[in-house]
């Protein structure tokens, strides 16, 4: 092929992108995309004009065409050599291509699952741009603002594969510690939850030794930053929290009193999640006795602590102390609201 046919296809190609909306003659263009991808002269034109779209429909940020963008870049990257060319050109398509995730894995749900499906068939087919798309990330070449879906993406897809998830697992758990934790300013809602996949499978080992000392660190350091991100992974883990459960109240606790309402709210979530995922009879007395010691403040705090308490005791109920009962008991002579809290409590106890 020609390069001036090149061109003048990739062109008539582009022309369809905001035209074409039925399923058939989209199957028509990427059938004819495939094909042609056989070509030297055809891949460069191509790669080239559709780098120059992505980035002028980043700049505009409308929907409308976007998932075409990435399906045909996936067509691109698994039906060329393109990506064992030039490592600099898939960093750069690369970079592009994640902050495109975002606004499509953003949109209708039909548009989020052929996102996701075309990935997961491009990451199949093509081990080798999965292990690279990893790299970049890790390397900052990426900018891990705009990659949280890709990285999402990325960790859901090597779930499904056991021996790839082992393989990689080390270096997700190192940029999930580096990107979130240490985090120099607050990490977005969105980049925590998608190391979700990372949670599910952690094992005691690496929480004891890795995640569980970087979040006591960051929180007594910077508890504005890594709160809300700390509350994500312990509603995540499925592990007992027992052994860890003290450690992670004493510099969660003060921000239980703090003046922002949301950091209350924030923090007393993570104590009740704590309350839940601890099962271990001795670490009761811990716990409470560390509730027992911020219970002075405002009634909302109070009432919090009292579910979290509740929560302990309905978990282990042959382990109760009787001086938690004559605590429990004080409070019968409170106000109103307070009162049935403590009332609440007791039932559960």
């Amino acid at each position: 092929m020609s390069a001036e046919l090149a061109s003048l296809l990739v062109e008539i190609i582009f022309k369809t992108l905001y035209i074409y909306d039925d399923r058939g003659s989209r199957k028509a263009v990427d059938d004819v995309i495939a094909k042609a991808l056989g070509e030297v002269t055809f891949v460069k034109s191509f790669a080239e004009r559709i780098v120059e779209v992505m980035e002028k429909q980043l700049k505009l940020q409308p929907c409308v065409g976007c998932y075409r963008l990435l399906k045909w870049l996936c067509l691109l990257l698994s039906n060329s050599r393109f990506a064992s060319v030039s490592k600099n050109a898939l960093c750069r398509v690369a970079a592009v291509q994640a902050s495109l995730i975002q606004i499509v894995l953003q949109e209708y749900f039909r548009e989020q699952r052929a996102c996701k499906q075309a990935f997961f068939h491009l990451f199949s087919e093509s081990p080798g741009i999965y292990n690279t798309y990893i790299e970049e990330l890790k390397d900052a070449r990426i900018p891990y603002k705009d990659s949280a879906q890709l990285l999402g993406l990325l960790l859901e897809f090597s779930s499904s594969v056991p021996s790839l998830f082992d393989q990689w697992k080390p270096t997700f758990l190192d940029m999930y510690v580096k990107l979130v934790l240490n985090a120099r300013e607050n990490p977005t809602k969105d980049l925590s939850e998608a190391f979700l996949p990372l949670f599910v499978y952690l094992a005691h080992e690496d929480f004891k030794c890795i995640v569980v000392p970087s979040s006591v660190k960051m929180l007594k350091r910077n508890p504005e930053l890594v709160l809300e991100s700390v509350g994500i992974l312990l509603k995540s883990v499925k592990l007992d929290l027992s052994k860890y459960a003290t450690e992670i109240l004493l510099v969660v606790l003060p921000q239980a009193c703090h003046a922002d309402e949301g950091r209350r709210h924030v923090a007393l979530a993570v104590v009740g999640c704590l309350s839940q995922k601890s099962s271990n009879p001795d670490a009761v007395e811990a716990m409470f006795n560390a509730i027992k010691s911020i219970i002075g403040g405002n009634e909302e705090l109070k009432l919090a602590s009292l579910l979290a308490l509740a929560s302990w005791g309905a978990r282990c109920p042959d382990s109760t102390q009787a001086d938690v009962v004559s605590f429990i008991g004080s409070g019968l002579k409170e106000k109103e609201t307070l009162r049935r809290g403590h009332l609440r409590c007791l039932r559960f106890v």
